[in-house]
């Protein structure tokens, strides 16, 4: 486990701890990053700076993958549960923290996501999905955070071994989700500055099946999420439509601004969002379907016939689609 205070990479996770159970009020932005691959015994990550206990079970996981003599079971255990507790007591400082804003949970991982996973690589991704629940969980009570951002939790997702996992934490946070009033955006991401490899592939069903707890939370809100940002994971038609299909029921509660660009939303997809949107009280503002190629004429036809009874819609982006002079016309 990672921990990054605000923008600064310097300070140890023992010192952000620190700050973090004394509430400081400086702190307002957290990154927890958990690695799921090993590549070496020490992570270049520690070089250079303090290693703390938290840093434990990573180095020993990467002892016991060359020397497997020397740490047993019964010690990987030990590490397993110190680290346990050590998640624990940070979910429980997050929970009780007034002034973080930003929580940003990250997947490490060099490899990005492998389709021929051995027991050892599940076990990995098994265990880090297992860490990311203890966190989210702990996080209902919390009463500051208006913004969280998961980033790269589709690596769970690309292996069919390992099934849809990534919606396992989603639905870890629904509590959160469905109860804060401080909750402003959501953001999932395949990426977090950098892109990640081109030739990662998610089975279409994995990304409907990990998203359904995410959306049904938010269809169970008191009020509407400020801004959903779901750009650049590759959702195809029957993604959009399980969204579309959710906030049917409630179309006051869509999210104001809704992200999708840069994914693969095709004419069905559109239309689906369409008859969402012809709903007199979705309450969408904002939505960008930018850099979708497979969105055509039939696609512009549909989004028009439904804003004629939209009454909150103000900003619709279609640039980088496949939209001829006709379509536009």
């Amino acid at each position: 486990m990672e921990l990054q205070g605000n923008y600064d990479y310097r300070v140890d996770n023992t010192s952000i701890c620190k700050r973090l159970k004394a509430n400081d009020p400086s702190l307002t932005r957290l990154t927890v990053a958990i690695r799921v691959d090993c590549p070496e015994i020490i992570d270049p990550a520690f070089r250079g700076g303090s290693i703390g206990p938290s840093h434990l079970h990573s180095i020993s996981r990467r002892i016991r993958s060359v020397l497997p003599s020397i740490c047993g079971e019964k010690q990987r255990l030990d590490i397993d549960k110190k680290l346990l507790r050590e998640l624990t007591q940070l979910g429980i400082d997050i929970q009780r923290n007034t002034h973080l804003k930003k929580l940003i949970l990250r997947v490490n991982s060099s490899s990005r996501g492998n389709h021929n996973m051995d027991s050892s690589d599940i076990e990995r991704f098994t265990t880090a999905i297992e860490k990311f629940k203890v966190i989210c969980k702990s996080l209902s009570q919390n009463i500051s955070i208006e913004h969280i951002s998961l980033c790269h939790f589709n690596l769970f997702d690309t292996d069919d071994s390992l099934g849809p996992r990534s919606g396992e934490v989603y639905e870890s946070l629904s509590g959160f989700i469905e109860e804060s009033t401080s909750l402003k955006s959501i953001q999932i991401s395949r990426f977090d500055g950098n892109l990640i490899d081109g030739d990662l592939t998610v089975n279409p069903a994995h990304s409907v099946h990990s998203l359904r707890p995410l959306l049904l939370s938010l269809s169970k809100r008191r009020t509407p999420l400020e801004k959903l940002t779901l750009f650049h994971n590759r959702l195809d038609d029957i993604s959009i439509h399980e969204l579309a299909v959710v906030f049917l029921g409630k179309p006051e509660l869509t999210p104001l601004e809704i992200e999708l660009n840069d994914n693969s939303i095709g004419s069905e997809g559109c239309v689906s969002l369409a008859k969402l949107l012809s709903d007199s009280k979705c309450s969408a503002k904002k939505i960008d379907l930018s850099g979708n190629a497979g969105i055509n004429n039939l696609c512009a036809k549909a989004l028009s016939a439904s804003l004629k009874t939209n009454r909150h819609i103000e900003k619709l982006w279609l640039c980088g689609t496949s939209i001829s002079t006709e379509g536009w016309n």
